[in-house]
Protein backbone atom coordinates (compact mmCIF):
# COMPACT_ATOMS: atom_id res chain seq x y z
CA UNK A 1 0.00 0.00 0.00
CA UNK A 2 1.26 3.34 -1.19
CA UNK A 3 1.41 5.74 1.67
CA UNK A 4 0.18 9.42 1.73
CA UNK A 5 -1.01 8.72 -1.77
CA UNK A 6 -4.43 11.17 -2.39
CA UNK A 7 -6.35 9.05 -5.06
CA UNK A 8 -8.12 11.90 -7.06
CA UNK A 9 -11.14 10.46 -8.04
CA UNK A 10 -12.61 10.94 -11.54
CA UNK A 11 -16.53 10.21 -11.46
CA UNK A 12 -18.97 8.43 -13.47
CA UNK A 13 -21.49 10.50 -14.81
CA UNK A 14 -24.30 10.19 -12.26
CA UNK A 15 -28.17 9.34 -13.52
CA UNK A 16 -29.40 7.83 -10.36
CA UNK A 17 -31.70 10.60 -10.39
CA UNK A 18 -32.04 10.97 -13.85
CA UNK A 19 -35.35 12.16 -15.44
CA UNK A 20 -35.87 10.07 -19.12
CA UNK A 21 -38.60 12.31 -19.38
CA UNK A 22 -37.16 15.76 -18.19
CA UNK A 23 -34.13 15.05 -20.88
CA UNK A 24 -37.22 14.33 -23.35
CA UNK A 25 -38.54 17.42 -22.91
CA UNK A 26 -35.21 19.41 -22.81
CA UNK A 27 -33.69 17.99 -25.84
CA UNK A 28 -37.42 18.50 -28.39
CA UNK A 29 -38.26 21.77 -25.71
CA UNK A 30 -41.39 22.25 -25.44
CA UNK A 31 -43.65 19.95 -24.88
CA UNK A 32 -47.22 19.96 -27.03
CA UNK A 33 -49.11 22.55 -27.01
CA UNK A 34 -46.90 24.83 -29.10
CA UNK A 35 -46.02 28.15 -27.17
CA UNK A 36 -47.74 30.04 -30.27
CA UNK A 37 -50.79 28.59 -29.06
CA UNK A 38 -50.69 29.45 -25.62
CA UNK A 39 -48.91 33.24 -25.94
CA UNK A 40 -50.58 36.33 -27.28
CA UNK A 41 -48.88 38.98 -29.00
CA UNK A 42 -45.03 37.98 -27.42
CA UNK A 43 -42.46 38.10 -29.31
CA UNK A 44 -39.91 38.16 -26.63
CA UNK A 45 -41.33 34.68 -25.47
CA UNK A 46 -41.23 33.04 -28.79
CA UNK A 47 -37.60 33.98 -29.37
CA UNK A 48 -36.38 33.06 -26.11
CA UNK A 49 -38.38 29.70 -26.43
CA UNK A 50 -36.31 29.55 -29.99
CA UNK A 51 -33.35 30.02 -28.37
CA UNK A 52 -33.96 27.09 -25.31
CA UNK A 53 -34.44 25.12 -27.79
CA UNK A 54 -31.29 25.31 -29.65
CA UNK A 55 -29.73 24.65 -26.28
CA UNK A 56 -31.60 21.12 -26.24
CA UNK A 57 -30.05 20.76 -29.90
CA UNK A 58 -26.65 21.59 -28.83
CA UNK A 59 -26.97 19.17 -25.91
CA UNK A 60 -27.64 16.17 -27.89
CA UNK A 61 -24.70 17.05 -30.29
CA UNK A 62 -22.45 17.58 -27.84
CA UNK A 63 -23.49 14.54 -26.10
CA UNK A 64 -23.22 12.81 -29.19
CA UNK A 65 -19.91 13.98 -30.17
CA UNK A 66 -18.46 13.39 -26.90
CA UNK A 67 -19.54 10.24 -26.43
CA UNK A 68 -18.49 9.17 -30.01
CA UNK A 69 -14.75 10.25 -29.07
CA UNK A 70 -14.51 8.04 -26.12
CA UNK A 71 -13.05 5.09 -27.66
CA UNK A 72 -9.78 7.75 -28.48
CA UNK A 73 -9.72 9.26 -25.29
CA UNK A 74 -9.51 5.92 -23.84
CA UNK A 75 -6.80 5.23 -26.42
CA UNK A 76 -4.61 8.25 -25.25
CA UNK A 77 -5.79 7.50 -21.33
CA UNK A 78 -3.55 3.92 -22.15
CA UNK A 79 -0.76 5.86 -23.47
CA UNK A 80 -0.40 7.85 -20.69
CA UNK A 81 -1.17 4.97 -18.09
CA UNK A 82 1.68 3.00 -19.65
CA UNK A 83 4.25 5.79 -19.91
CA UNK A 84 3.43 7.77 -17.24
CA UNK A 85 4.53 5.26 -14.54
CA UNK A 86 8.27 4.39 -16.07
CA UNK A 87 8.19 8.07 -17.71
CA UNK A 88 6.19 10.76 -16.45
CA UNK A 89 7.60 13.01 -18.99
CA UNK A 90 7.32 11.07 -21.79
CA UNK A 91 2.92 11.59 -21.29
CA UNK A 92 3.41 14.87 -21.58
CA UNK A 93 2.62 15.19 -25.37
CA UNK A 94 -0.55 12.83 -24.71
CA UNK A 95 -1.41 14.62 -21.62
CA UNK A 96 -1.96 17.77 -23.69
CA UNK A 97 -3.72 16.29 -26.37
CA UNK A 98 -6.30 14.39 -23.81
CA UNK A 99 -6.47 18.02 -21.69
CA UNK A 100 -7.15 19.26 -24.70
CA UNK A 101 -9.83 17.16 -25.70
CA UNK A 102 -11.50 16.90 -21.97
CA UNK A 103 -11.68 20.82 -22.00
CA UNK A 104 -13.39 21.19 -25.42
CA UNK A 105 -16.27 18.69 -24.13
CA UNK A 106 -16.44 20.58 -20.57
CA UNK A 107 -16.43 23.78 -22.19
CA UNK A 108 -19.42 22.50 -24.48
CA UNK A 109 -21.74 21.89 -21.33
CA UNK A 110 -20.36 24.69 -19.66
CA UNK A 111 -21.22 27.19 -22.75
CA UNK A 112 -24.89 25.12 -22.27
CA UNK A 113 -25.14 25.92 -18.66
CA UNK A 114 -24.34 29.46 -19.24
CA UNK A 115 -27.00 29.92 -22.05
CA UNK A 116 -29.54 28.67 -20.18
CA UNK A 117 -28.89 30.78 -16.92
CA UNK A 118 -28.81 34.02 -19.18
CA UNK A 119 -32.16 32.64 -21.23
CA UNK A 120 -33.29 32.39 -17.57
CA UNK A 121 -32.21 35.67 -16.64
CA UNK A 122 -34.13 37.46 -20.13
CA UNK A 123 -37.29 35.49 -19.37
CA UNK A 124 -37.73 37.22 -15.69
CA UNK A 125 -36.42 40.58 -17.06
CA UNK A 126 -38.51 40.15 -19.35
CA UNK A 127 -41.71 39.40 -16.77
CA UNK A 128 -40.70 42.66 -15.21
CA UNK A 129 -41.69 44.57 -18.22
CA UNK A 130 -44.87 42.65 -18.30
CA UNK A 131 -45.94 42.95 -14.64
CA UNK A 132 -45.43 47.20 -14.98
CA UNK A 133 -47.82 46.71 -17.97
CA UNK A 134 -49.97 44.45 -15.82
CA UNK A 135 -49.94 47.06 -13.30
CA UNK A 136 -50.58 50.18 -15.65
CA UNK A 137 -53.51 48.33 -17.27
CA UNK A 138 -55.45 47.45 -14.02
CA UNK A 139 -55.05 51.03 -13.15
CA UNK A 140 -56.44 51.86 -16.28
CA UNK A 141 -59.32 49.66 -16.07
CA UNK A 142 -60.14 50.58 -12.74
CA UNK A 143 -60.40 54.05 -13.25
CA UNK A 144 -62.28 53.56 -16.72
CA UNK A 145 -64.63 51.33 -14.56
CA UNK A 146 -65.11 54.89 -12.10
CA UNK A 147 -65.58 56.88 -15.07
CA UNK A 148 -68.30 54.76 -16.55
CA UNK A 149 -70.50 55.15 -13.16
CA UNK A 150 -69.92 58.74 -13.29
CA UNK A 151 -70.19 59.41 -16.86
CA UNK A 152 -73.80 57.85 -16.86
CA UNK A 153 -74.79 59.82 -13.72
CA UNK A 154 -73.63 63.15 -15.09
CA UNK A 155 -75.18 62.62 -18.37
CA UNK A 156 -78.65 62.05 -16.86
CA UNK A 157 -77.65 64.54 -14.91
CA UNK A 158 -76.98 66.91 -17.33
CA UNK A 159 -80.00 65.73 -19.55
CA UNK A 160 -82.43 67.25 -16.71
CA UNK A 161 -80.29 70.39 -16.50
CA UNK A 162 -80.62 71.22 -19.98
CA UNK A 163 -84.57 69.84 -19.82
CA UNK A 164 -85.17 72.13 -17.15
CA UNK A 165 -83.46 75.39 -18.59
CA UNK A 166 -85.21 74.24 -21.99
CA UNK A 167 -88.37 74.01 -20.28
CA UNK A 168 -88.31 77.21 -18.05
CA UNK A 169 -87.49 79.23 -21.46
CA UNK A 170 -90.11 77.67 -23.38
CA UNK A 171 -92.85 78.28 -20.49
CA UNK A 172 -91.77 81.84 -20.53
CA UNK A 173 -92.31 82.30 -24.09
CA UNK A 174 -96.06 80.46 -23.99
CA UNK A 175 -96.66 83.37 -21.13
CA UNK A 176 -95.94 85.90 -23.09
CA UNK A 177 -97.77 84.67 -26.48
CA UNK A 178 -100.63 83.76 -24.15
CA UNK A 179 -100.45 83.26 -20.58
CA UNK A 180 -103.24 81.26 -20.76
CA UNK A 181 -101.74 78.03 -21.99
CA UNK A 182 -100.34 75.11 -19.04
CA UNK A 183 -96.67 76.43 -19.15
CA UNK A 184 -96.57 73.96 -16.04
CA UNK A 185 -97.44 70.46 -18.87
CA UNK A 186 -94.48 72.11 -21.06
CA UNK A 187 -91.69 72.49 -18.56
CA UNK A 188 -92.36 69.18 -17.17
CA UNK A 189 -92.29 67.42 -20.43
CA UNK A 190 -89.49 69.16 -21.32
CA UNK A 191 -87.32 68.12 -18.13
CA UNK A 192 -88.50 64.55 -19.03
CA UNK A 193 -87.46 64.25 -22.21
CA UNK A 194 -84.07 66.16 -21.49
CA UNK A 195 -83.61 63.23 -18.79
CA UNK A 196 -84.07 60.61 -21.40
CA UNK A 197 -82.03 62.02 -23.71
CA UNK A 198 -79.23 62.46 -20.90
CA UNK A 199 -79.83 58.89 -20.13
CA UNK A 200 -79.45 57.65 -23.73
CA UNK A 201 -76.23 59.77 -24.14
CA UNK A 202 -75.03 58.06 -21.20
CA UNK A 203 -76.11 54.72 -22.14
CA UNK A 204 -73.82 55.31 -25.24
CA UNK A 205 -70.88 57.00 -23.80
CA UNK A 206 -70.91 53.52 -20.97
CA UNK A 207 -71.07 51.08 -23.95
CA UNK A 208 -67.93 52.86 -25.32
CA UNK A 209 -66.16 52.70 -21.95
CA UNK A 210 -67.06 49.10 -21.23
CA UNK A 211 -65.78 48.25 -24.86
CA UNK A 212 -62.65 50.09 -23.59
CA UNK A 213 -62.95 48.34 -20.64
CA UNK A 214 -63.03 44.81 -22.24
CA UNK A 215 -60.32 44.99 -24.82
CA UNK A 216 -58.03 46.28 -21.98
CA UNK A 217 -59.51 43.27 -19.59
CA UNK A 218 -58.16 41.00 -22.50
CA UNK A 219 -54.65 42.57 -22.40
CA UNK A 220 -54.45 41.89 -18.39
CA UNK A 221 -55.26 38.36 -19.59
CA UNK A 222 -53.00 37.60 -21.87
CA UNK A 223 -50.45 39.75 -19.94
CA UNK A 224 -50.92 37.19 -16.82
CA UNK A 225 -51.05 34.07 -19.22
CA UNK A 226 -47.51 35.27 -20.19
CA UNK A 227 -46.42 35.90 -16.67
CA UNK A 228 -47.50 32.75 -15.90
CA UNK A 229 -46.39 30.59 -18.45
CA UNK A 230 -42.22 32.51 -18.26
CA UNK A 231 -42.38 31.18 -14.42
CA UNK A 232 -43.55 27.42 -15.83
CA UNK A 233 -40.26 28.11 -18.73
CA UNK A 234 -37.86 29.25 -15.69
CA UNK A 235 -38.64 26.38 -13.74
CA UNK A 236 -38.02 24.12 -16.14
CA UNK A 237 -35.04 25.86 -17.07
CA UNK A 238 -33.61 25.29 -13.23
CA UNK A 239 -34.54 21.70 -13.76
CA UNK A 240 -32.58 21.04 -16.72
CA UNK A 241 -29.59 22.73 -15.29
CA UNK A 242 -29.32 21.47 -12.32
CA UNK A 243 -30.59 17.75 -13.09
CA UNK A 244 -29.10 17.09 -16.82
CA UNK A 245 -25.88 19.72 -17.65
CA UNK A 246 -24.61 20.02 -14.13
CA UNK A 247 -23.49 16.33 -13.86
CA UNK A 248 -21.99 16.24 -17.50
CA UNK A 249 -20.37 19.60 -16.54
CA UNK A 250 -19.00 18.06 -13.33
CA UNK A 251 -18.01 14.72 -14.84
CA UNK A 252 -15.54 16.98 -17.78
CA UNK A 253 -14.70 18.81 -15.19
CA UNK A 254 -13.04 16.06 -13.47
CA UNK A 255 -11.43 14.81 -16.28
CA UNK A 256 -9.72 18.32 -16.64
CA UNK A 257 -8.60 18.33 -13.53
CA UNK A 258 -6.92 15.18 -13.50
CA UNK A 259 -4.45 16.28 -16.59
CA UNK A 260 -4.24 19.54 -15.18
CA UNK A 261 -2.48 18.10 -12.26
CA UNK A 262 -0.83 14.92 -13.73
CA UNK A 263 0.99 17.98 -16.07
CA UNK A 264 1.57 20.25 -12.93
CA UNK A 265 3.53 16.88 -11.38
CA UNK A 266 5.46 16.66 -14.67
CA UNK A 267 6.52 20.44 -14.81
CA UNK A 268 7.29 20.34 -11.08
CA UNK A 269 11.23 19.41 -10.15
CA UNK A 270 10.24 17.09 -7.32
CA UNK A 271 8.15 14.13 -7.46
CA UNK A 272 6.10 15.04 -4.80
CA UNK A 273 3.60 18.26 -5.16
CA UNK A 274 1.86 19.28 -2.06
CA UNK A 275 -1.74 20.74 -2.55
CA UNK A 276 -4.17 22.73 -0.04
CA UNK A 277 -7.98 21.36 -0.85
CA UNK A 278 -10.44 20.70 2.17
CA UNK A 279 -7.41 18.77 3.54
CA UNK A 280 -3.76 18.70 2.62
CA UNK A 281 -2.21 15.89 0.14
CA UNK A 282 0.43 15.19 -2.05
CA UNK A 283 -0.09 14.06 -5.41
CA UNK A 284 2.89 11.34 -6.67
CA UNK A 285 3.02 9.35 -9.89
CA UNK A 286 1.88 6.48 -7.98
CA UNK A 287 -1.72 8.25 -7.11
CA UNK A 288 -2.61 10.04 -10.21
CA UNK A 289 -1.86 6.52 -11.88
CA UNK A 290 -4.93 5.05 -9.32
CA UNK A 291 -6.86 8.44 -10.92
CA UNK A 292 -5.98 7.84 -14.73
CA UNK A 293 -7.49 4.24 -14.34
CA UNK A 294 -10.36 5.21 -12.66
CA UNK A 295 -10.53 7.72 -15.58
CA UNK A 296 -10.30 5.19 -18.28
CA UNK A 297 -13.13 3.49 -16.61
CA UNK A 298 -15.39 6.11 -15.62
CA UNK A 299 -14.95 7.17 -19.76
CA UNK A 300 -16.20 3.78 -20.85
CA UNK A 301 -19.03 3.88 -18.31
CA UNK A 302 -19.80 7.78 -19.96
CA UNK A 303 -20.37 6.14 -23.31
CA UNK A 304 -22.50 3.28 -22.47
CA UNK A 305 -24.67 5.88 -20.39
CA UNK A 306 -24.67 8.74 -23.26
CA UNK A 307 -25.92 5.81 -25.92
CA UNK A 308 -28.43 4.42 -23.47
CA UNK A 309 -30.12 8.15 -22.63
CA UNK A 310 -29.00 9.24 -26.63
CA UNK A 311 -30.75 6.09 -27.72
CA UNK A 312 -32.70 8.06 -31.15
Amino acid sequence: MIPNIFAFSPVNLDLKNFNATLLERFINYPSSPSPATIIKNDKTILRLIGELQVQGRTFRTLSKVSATKCKGLTQLTNEIITTFSSSPSSSYTSLKEILKEFDLIRKGYYDISQNLNRISQDFQIHKSTLEKELYILNQEVGNLSNSARKQKFNTIKKGLMVGLGIGSLSNATLYIISPSLDGGLTLFATIITGGIMGWYCGKKMNERLKCEIKIKSNEIRNLKNNTNYIDLVVNDINKFDESIIKNSKTFWTKQVDLANLSLELINNKNSDIKRTAENNYKLTVESLLVSWNQAKSTISNYQNSVNSILCD
